[in-house]
């Protein structure tokens, strides 16, 4: 689970694995954002093969918070915000073991900017 102020609004989120009802479907990731009657609501959700939050960050020092996912069971991948104000959904790197040609496979990129709630 990672902790922080994923979108910049002044309120805490809580970034971790999520599974949705009964479902037997692998967890997803999401983040979910303190209201103010002090529930946690489901903000943004991360494809399946993005399997757990593992911490906030400001890797390149631009005021912006990214989350750091593993992803795809070998390998580590930090996603930021294209547009301050959103939640993350831009790969700034990724790295681990594995032979992806030095880029991250279109499929997953497609996946994970659709899915904001």
């Amino acid at each position: 689970m990672a902790i922080g102020d994923f979108n910049n609004n002044g309120k805490p989120d809580l970034a971790g694995s999520y599974l949705p009802g009964q479902s037997t479907d692998l967890a997803d990731c999401a983040i979910a954002e303190l209201q103010d009657d002090s529930t946690f609501v489901i903000k943004r959700f991360y494809p399946d093969t993005v399997e757990i939050a593992l911490a906030a960050t400001d890797v390149d020092s631009d005021g912006q918070l990214e989350l750091n996912f593993k992803w795809m069971a070998q390998r580590f991948a930090n996603i930021e915000q294209k547009t301050f104000g959103e939640y993350p959904d831009t790969l700034n790197f990724y790295t681990g073991c594995g032979n992806l040609e030095g880029r991250w496979p279109q499929k997953h990129l497609q996946t994970l900017t659709m899915t904001t709630s």
